[in-house]
């Protein structure tokens, strides 16, 4: 073989060796883009979620709803009646109520019904009703049920 053609073996040899590593590195490159574009697409995914839960339902952890009670005794029957009335010819529209305890804001007056939202306490709420341990209330625009004991007459 000419001495020439050992040259351009050589060079051939080089510049092949140099593509591979170049190859290498793009390909490592791309790995790593996208290993970490897909981290920053879980966390966003994860934000995105809460934030549209944020929206809808505030998420409180160990926010549990209580059982519906019986009244008290120092609660009569006759203290309320349906058009919402007390024996003082006041309605209960007059009166001032506010939520005493977190307490999620229900369809329906069971535990099973869907959450609207999540009603925190000091905030007001005008009671519609109130039925068999649950309250229906318009918070914050939204008519819905909570349990009657995380209301209160505001101050």
């Amino acid at each position: 073989m000419k001495p020439s053609h050992r040259k351009d073996v050589i060079i051939a040899r080089i510049i092949f060796g140099c593509i591979c590593l170049a190859l290498v590195g793009i390909i490592t490159g791309l790995i790593v883009f996208f290993a970490s574009r897909g981290k920053s697409t879980a966390k966003d995914s994860q934000q995105t979620e809460s934030t549209e839960d944020a929206g809808n339902v505030p998420i409180v952890p160990n926010l549990d709803d209580t059982q519906p009670t019986e009244p008290d005794d120092s609660q009569s029957d006759d203290s309320q009646t349906q058009n919402g009335s007390d024996n003082n010819g006041t309605s209960s529209e007059d009166k001032k109520y506010e939520i005493t305890d977190s307490v999620r804001l229900r369809e329906q007056p069971n535990t099973d019904a869907q959450i609207l939202t999540v009603c925190y306490p000091g905030e007001p709420v005008k009671v519609i009703s109130q039925e068999d341990g649950w309250s229906k209330v318009e918070y914050e625009g939204q008519v819905g049920y909570v349990i009657s004991d995380c209301i209160g007459e505001a101050e």
